[in-house]
């Protein structure tokens, strides 16, 4: 789940993303895939990456003087969002923790 996702923040869009699978790769192996990945990318789709960086990140760094919305204003409305829900919450399974290890 990503911050403030479908609230103004186009992780995907912002984002190259270069899947790794430990099972089936080592940490170097893909990290020598890294620089040719990203220099496979085109201008205009950088251009375009950081277009959108710069109209989220208002929405990415908090405001302190508090002339618009921020990271803390999503914040709250996320968590409005969630108590206003009309699905039930999450039950959790309470335990002992000193129990825990046997």
């Amino acid at each position: 789940s990503l911050p403030f996702a479908g609230h103004g923040v186009d992780w995907h869009g912002l984002a190259v993303e270069l899947p790794h699978d430990p099972k089936k790769e080592s940490f170097g192996v893909w990290a020598r895939r890294l620089v040719p990945s990203l220099l496979k990318l085109g201008v205009d789709e950088v251009h375009e990456r950081q277009n959108r960086l710069v109209s989220a990140m208002p929405l990415l760094r908090y405001d302190f003087h508090g002339s618009r919305p921020d990271a803390f204003t999503m914040l709250l409305n996320e968590l409005e969002s969630r108590a206003r829900s009309t699905r039930a919450p999450v039950m959790l399974e309470c335990f002992d923790p000193r129990l825990r290890f046997g």
